[in-house]
C-alpha cells in the first residue's frame, strides 16, 4: 500500500511538470501573420522632348538706337526623347523681331544660336523683350507652358546719334538764320537750366529743313506742350522723359532731356543724354 501511493505521487509529479511548463495548463494564443500590403504599381512618365529656353544676351547689353545688337539665346531639351525641328522667335517690341529654326536636340542637349538685329533710329525703349521655343506648336512636350523667356532690354540714344542729330538741327538752324536775318525760329516755350546756367529757348525743329524726322526719336509720355518742339499742345513720344533741342542767343544748338529718367553730363551743352 506504501508502495503504491508512492508510484501514484510520482505519477502526479510527472504529469506536472508539462503543466508548469506551459503556463499552468494554459493554451498559448499563436501570432497573427501581417497581411503583405501590395507595392504599387508606378506610373510610367511620358517619354517626350520638353523645349525651353534658359537664356537671352544681349552684345551690347544696353542697345544703341540705329546701332545693331547681337542676341543670344540658350535652347536646351530637358525632355525624355529626342526633338524635331521646331520654330523660335524673339521679339522686341510689335513689328521688331528675329525668328529661326532649331536643330533636333537629345534629352539633355544645349545649343545656343546668335543673331543680329538693327535697332530703327527712332526708338528709345525699355521692354521687356520675350524669346519662344516651338512659337507654332509644332511638337509634343512634357511641359508646354515652359517655352517663353522674358529679357528685359534698354535702348538708348546714345552719343554717336546724339551728335549726328545734333549736327543735323545745327546745320538746318544755321541755314534758317541765314536766310531770315540771323532770327531764330523759336516756340513760346524755354528752359531754365543749372548747367549751362541760364534761361534756354526751345527750338521750332518744325520750321528747320531736314530735321522734322527728329521728333520721332523724341521719347514717352511727353504730353506737355512746355517741352514741344513744335509748339504743338501734344506730342508723339516713346520714353518717359522728353529730350527736346534748344538754343542760345547766338544760335549754338543745345539739348535738354526733362524727367526722371535723365542723367546730367559733364559737357558743355548740358543734359546730353537719355539713360531711361
Amino acid at each position: 500500500m506504501r508502495i503504491g501511493k508512492c508510484i501514484l505521487v510520482l505519477l502526479m509529479a510527472i504529469l506536472l511538470i508539462p503543466a508548469i511548463a506551459c503556463g499552468g495548463g494554459e493554451e498559448s494564443t499563436p501570432t497573427p501573420t501581417p497581411a503583405e500590403t501590395p507595392t504599387p504599381t508606378p506610373t510610367p512618365i511620358p517619354t517626350l522632348p520638353n523645349l525651353t529656353i534658359t537664356n537671352v544676351t544681349f552684345d551690347p547689353a544696353t542697345g544703341c538706337a540705329g546701332a545693331p545688337v547681337q542676341v543670344t539665346i540658350t535652347f536646351q531639351n530637358q525632355g525624355t526623347l529626342l526633338s524635331s525641328p521646331c520654330h523660335w522667335t524673339w521679339v522686341l517690341y510689335q513689328g521688331k523681331e528675329l525668328s529661326g529654326t532649331l536643330i533636333s536636340l537629345p534629352p539633355g542637349a544645349i545649343t545656343l544660336i546668335q543673331t543680329e538685329i538693327t535697332l530703327d533710329n527712332n526708338i528709345i525703349i525699355r521692354t521687356n523683350t520675350t524669346a519662344t521655343v516651338d512659337s507654332v506648336s509644332e511638337v509634343a512636350e512634357l511641359n508646354e507652358s515652359d517655352n517663353q523667356f522674358i529679357k528685359p532690354f534698354t535702348v538708348e540714344m546714345c552719343e554717336a546719334s546724339y551728335n549726328s542729330d545734333k549736327s543735323k538741327i545745327q546745320t538746318a538752324l544755321t541755314a534758317y538764320m541765314a536766310s531770315h536775318n540771323s532770327s531764330i525760329p523759336l516756340t513760346n516755350k524755354s528752359v531754365q537750366l543749372n548747367y549751362p546756367f541760364g534761361i534756354y529757348n526751345i527750338i521750332d525743329v518744325c520750321l528747320l529743313q531736314g530735321v522734322g524726322d527728329l521728333l520721332d526719336g523724341v521719347p514717352t509720355s511727353c504730353i506737355d506742350s512746355s517741352f514741344d518742339n513744335c509748339n504743338a499742345v501734344t506730342c508723339t513720344c516713346n520714353q518717359n522723359a522728353h529730350y527736346i533741342w534748344l538754343a542760345d542767343g547766338a544760335g549754338s544748338v543745345m539739348s535738354v532731356c526733362i524727367g526722371s529718367d535723365c542723367r546730367r553730363d559733364s559737357v558743355a551743352d548740358g543734359y546730353q543724354d537719355i539713360y531711361p
